[in-house]
């Protein structure tokens, strides 16, 4: 999961935009990798047609960030850290929902399967209400991830 952060520089009221320090920062490119450990809690409903399923999920799921990376990349230099959520200002809890749809296949003694879902983080991240705060300022970060799984799912009881 993740999200974009675009920094709007105009919130920022810059009174000199030649500043060495805003131009560093209008050209510093920053990406930001948390890592987290999510449950999700879904309801399936399936279609069967013949050997084929199809089926929709849908429902939500609790994350909490484990850990996380700031990288920062301008003309002249590439930065790496470790995030300090605290310092950033970073709230480690997230809810949100979850949707999806797929299809699955028998074959042999168990099921082929191929499976889409988007999670959307109902969260604001963004722990900060200063407008000056790196690295969110006063913007509004939610994650957003969409997966697509495909497998094999083996049967380990006996059919009915």
């Amino acid at each position: 999961m993740g999200t974009t952060i675009d920094p709007n520089f105009s919130k920022y009221h810059v009174i000199d935009i030649n500043d060495p320090i805003y131009q560093s920062l209008r050209n510093t490119d920053a990406k930001y990798k948390l890592n987290y450990l999510s449950i999700p809690i879904t309801l399936k409903i399936s279609v069967p047609l013949n050997k084929y399923s199809l089926y929709a999920k849908g429902g939500g799921y609790v994350s909490y960030l484990l850990y996380g990376k700031s990288y920062e990349k301008t003309k002249t230099y590439n930065y790496t850290r470790n995030l300090n959520f605290e310092e950033e200002q970073i709230k480690r809890l997230d809810l949100g929902i979850i949707f999806g749809m797929g299809v699955t296949r028998e074959l042999g003694p168990g099921f082929l399967f191929l499976d889409a879902r988007y999670m959307l983080g109902l969260s604001d991240l963004n722990n900060s209400s200063n407008i000056y705060s790196v690295p969110f300022g006063i913007q509004k970060v939610h994650n957003r991830g969409l997966f697509l799984n495909a497998g094999y799912m083996f049967r380990l009881g006996k059919a009915k």
